[in-house]
């Protein structure tokens, strides 16, 4: 399996136009996100950090732990919804090459 840090580094996304990026992430952000194992990882993170603020020890450099535990961990978190994304991306690029196929003829 492959991982995807972001968008970015997805193959087919850098194949695209700006418009079709947005047209792309329009038609299949609501596909992505019905899949539990997007919504497990941002779970996961959010109670990761009321635990923590909650029981967590205080000290000076609070703030900056936080702040790079929760980067690392959104970007964690974002795996899945990035895997989701290149398999429905593909989808709608075939989809789409289908249809001006279509309109061609």
């Amino acid at each position: 399996m492959e991982i995807y840090w972001s968008k970015k580094d997805i193959p087919e996304w850098s194949e695209m136009s700006e418009p079709e990026r947005q047209a792309a992430i329009q038609a299949i952000t609501r596909k992505v996100w019905r899949h539990w194992q997007v919504y497990l990882p941002f779970a996961i993170q959010i109670s990761m950090f009321w635990a923590f603020f909650i029981w967590g020890p205080r000290f000076e450099y609070n703030i900056l732990v936080v702040g790079v535990i929760a980067y690392l961990t959104a970007k964690i978190a974002g795996l899945p919804f990035h895997s989701y994304l290149r398999k429905y991306l593909i989808e709608y690029r075939s989809s789409m090459q289908n249809i001006r196929e279509i309109e061609n003829l």
